[in-house]
């Protein structure tokens, strides 16, 4: 009831108001948070259980969920055609905003995060599974559980929105859900410790980075198969893709460097340095951003001068540009800050339940 009442109050006070929704993983508070892309909070769904992966299929409206808790194996929930029992765990409320529990979860916490980042190689070193949730983005209601095998770092979906795809660090490979039907294939090998993953809306691949062997893996989702390996100096972890000009940016987090790489030849065109520890990273047609944790800075470079500009802030995590800036959340402190994508000054503090984590940007339309 909590839930629906905040969504109601939430929908009346931004009624008419045009702008980008930003939805923001809050890790073992077990909640998403839905912010407008000013930074004003819209409301908050509650019951996701351990979420640190999210991504958006925004014409299907379905926010897709991963999880880093385990759930016991073969206990994948169905598509929900009711408020009912689902399979496993129970649901309080019904319909709109309906919250899940799952039973016999092992949570890891945001303080036991590192521990996902195994350097094992092995696609059948764990039995372990975890639930992905497909949620309605403009209801908040549950839609369908998949079972996925090992733990969910982060979430990607293609343009299509036939597929998402889904990293699993401790197994060293990802899974390809199809959407539409709620079934997951996998896990397939990609490399040691698959962190990000990205879509090519020219190909309808992922690319995904194996921070534990320096490669970028390009993976055919209607195939089921890994189609290359682009190989870095150093690990990479944070990826995006800048479609128009086919420039892949790379955080090779450990040694402190974002490398461009073009995306048809695999060549690295750029390299810069920034200093270790380095996590998310965006990019425009005008500069770069990095979140230098490490070093306890964010990091803008003027890709035309190379100018740099830097501000101070305490363990800058994950990072999304919004149309009213950069948002950035902090690895000490639950909130996210946004900043002015020019001067990084900041512009407004939101404060989270949790750490804050894999952000999510409606694309403009």
């Amino acid at each position: 009831m909590r839930n629906m009442l905040l969504f109601a109050a939430a929908t009346a006070l931004t009624a008419g108001v045009a702008s980008a929704d930003v939805f923001i993983p809050e890790g073992d508070a077990d909640s998403i948070l839905h912010l407008a892309d000013d930074g004003a909070v819209v409301a908050r769904i509650d019951g996701v259980e351990n979420v640190h992966g999210l991504a958006l299929a925004p014409d299907m409206k379905f926010l897709i969920a991963g999880s880093l808790s385990t759930a016991p194996k073969g206990t994948g929930l169905p598509v929900l055609e009711s408020s009912h029992s689902i399979g496993m765990g129970s649901m309080s409320d019904s319909g709109e905003n309906a919250e899940i529990t799952m039973d016999g979860d092992e949570k890891m916490t945001d303080a036991e995060h590192d521990a996902h980042h195994g350097p094992s190689n092995s696609i059948t070193g764990s039995n372990d599974t975890s639930i992905v949730t497909i949620r309605d983005a403009d209801t908040y209601a549950p839609v369908r559980k998949v079972s996925v095998a090992g733990i969910v770092h982060h979430v990607a979906v293609d343009p299509s929105e036939t597929y998402a795809l889904v990293t699993h660090p401790t197994l060293g490979g990802i899974s390809i859900i199809d959407i539409a039907e709620g079934v997951a294939a996998g896990p397939i090998a990609t490399g040691p410790n698959p962190e990000y993953a990205v879509a090519d809306p020219r190909t309808g691949r992922f690319f995904v980075s194996n921070a534990g062997n320096a490669t970028i893996s390009e993976v055919d989702p209607a195939k089921g198969f890994v189609a290359r390996n682009l190989p870095l100096e150093t690990g990479p972890k944070h990826l995006q893709l800048l479609t128009d000009e086919r420039l892949l940016v790379a955080a090779e987090a450990d040694a402190g460097f974002v490398s461009l790489i073009d995306a048809d030849s695999g060549e690295i065109v750029e390299r810069y340095e920034i200093g270790g520890n380095l996590h998310g990273v965006q990019a425009d047609s005008s500069a770069i951003y990095a979140s230098a944790l490490g070093r306890g800075r964010v990091v803008r470079i003027d890709r035309a001068t190379g100018a740099r500009t830097a501000v101070q802030m305490d363990g800058p995590y994950h990072m999304a540009l919004t149309g009213d800036g950069l948002m950035v959340s902090s690895s000490e402190d639950a909130n996210v800050r946004l900043l002015d994508p020019n001067t990084l000054e900041t512009i407004s503090t939101t404060q989270t339940n949790g750490i804050a984590h894999q952000i999510v940007v409606e694309p403009s339309i």
